[in-house]
C-alpha cells in the first residue's frame, strides 16, 4: 500500500504543474498579441517554470521600448533599471537619462540637465556637456537676446563684457532700424566698435530698402554722448567718398559736407585702423533676433556692469 504522504505529494506537483502550464499558456497568448503588461504579471508567478524569468525579462524589456517609443524617458528608465543585467539595458538606460537631460534643456531647467549629464559620465557626449553647461545656457539666453540673464550666468570677467558689448551693439541696431523707411527691410553685413568706459563709436555697414523700394548698402554710424548717456546717429552714408566742395556751394552746404566728410573719415579710419571688427557669429546672431522678431525687445544695458555675481 503506497504512503499517503507519498500520494499527497504527487497530487500537488500534478495540480501545481497544471496550474502553471496553464498559466504559463496564457501569459504566452498574452505576449503574442503585444499585452506585455498582463503577460510579465503571470510570468513573475511563475518562477523558474520553464522560460517564465526569460520572458518575464523580455515583457519588461518590450514595455520599456514602447514607453521609450513615445518619448515617456522617466518611465522608459524605470523598466530598463528593473532588469539592467538583461540585454542592453545599462546602455538603454544611460540614453533615458541621456533624453531627459536633452528635455530639461529645452524647458530651460540648466541644474536639472546638469545633473542628469554628470549622472552618465560615460556615456556618449555628457560629462563635456555638464563641463560646458554655462555656456550653453548662455547662449541659450544670448540667442533670444536676454543679455541681462545670459550676464548672470557667466562668471567670466572677459566674457561678461562680451556680453555687454554686442548688448550695446544689438540696442544701436534696433534704433538704427527705427530710423529706415521700411523696418521689415534691415540686414546687418558688418560691424566695428571702439571702446572707452562704453562701446564710444559704433559703425555698421546695413542693406535696406530705401523709399522707393529699392535695396541699398550703407554705413551708419553711432557715438556715445556721455552727458546725455545715449548714442547719437551721426548719418548715413551710401560710400565713403569724401563729398566734393564747389566754387558755388554756399556756407550753409559747405558746412554740411564739411561734417558729413569728418564722420566718413571717421568711418573709414575706423574700419582701417582703430576700431574692433565684431565676430560674425554676433552679426548672425542680431540678424536672427531681427528675422525673429526679437531685437525689438532688446533691452538698453544700462545695469549690466553692476551685476558683480553669478546666479
Amino acid at each position: 500500500m503506497r504512503p499517503k504522504t507519498t500520494i499527497i505529494v504527487a497530487l500537488f506537483v500534478f495540480i501545481f504543474t497544471g496550474c502553471s502550464a496553464g498559466d504559463y499558456k496564457d501569459a504566452m497568448d498574452l505576449y503574442s498579441v503585444g499585452n506585455y503588461e498582463a503577460a510579465k504579471n503571470i510570468f513573475a508567478t511563475l518562477g523558474e517554470y520553464k522560460s517564465s524569468l526569460d520572458m518575464y525579462y523580455d515583457c519588461v524589456y518590450q514595455l520599456a521600448d514602447i514607453e521609450y517609443n513615445k518619448g515617456n524617458y522617466e518611465k522608459a528608465k524605470e523598466y530598463f533599471e528593473e532588469i539592467l543585467d538583461y540585454k542592453d539595458c545599462v546602455t538603454l538606460s544611460s540614453e533615458c537619462t541621456y533624453q531627459l537631460a536633452e528635455q530639461a534643456l529645452e524647458e530651460k531647467n540648466y541644474d536639472e540637465a546638469k545633473l542628469l549629464f554628470e549622472s552618465i559620465p560615460d556615456y556618449k557626449d555628457s560629462i563635456s556637456r555638464a563641463e560646458n553647461m554655462d555656456d550653453e545656457i548662455i547662449n541659450t539666453y544670448l540667442s533670444i537676446g536676454d543679455y541681462y540673464t545670459a550676464y548672470l550666468y557667466c562668471d567670466d570677467e572677459t566674457q561678461r563684457e562680451e556680453i555687454y558689448k554686442e548688448n550695446q551693439i544689438a540696442y544701436m541696431c534696433e534704433e538704427m532700424i527705427s530710423s529706415l523707411k521700411d523696418r521689415s527691410s534691415f540686414e546687418l553685413y558688418e560691424a566695428w566698435y571702439s571702446v572707452g568706459k562704453e562701446i564710444e563709436n559704433g559703425i555698421f555697414f546695413v542693406n535696406a530698402k530705401n523709399s522707393y523700394g529699392g535695396r541699398v548698402s550703407s554705413y551708419w554710424m553711432y557715438t556715445y554722448d556721455p552727458q546725455k548717456d545715449e548714442y547719437t546717429n551721426l548719418g548715413s552714408y551710401n560710400d565713403l567718398e569724401d563729398e566734393k566742395i564747389n566754387s558755388w556751394d554756399d556756407t550753409g552746404d559747405i558746412l554740411v559736407k564739411m561734417l558729413e566728410n569728418e564722420v566718413r573719415d571717421l568711418i573709414r579710419n575706423g574700419i582701417k585702423i582703430n576700431h574692433t571688427k565684431v565676430p560674425d557669429d554676433v552679426v548672425a546672431r542680431i540678424n536672427k533676433l531681427y528675422q525673429e522678431g526679437l531685437l525689438k525687445d532688446i533691452a538698453e544695458p544700462e545695469g549690466l556692469k553692476s551685476l558683480d555675481k553669478k546666479v
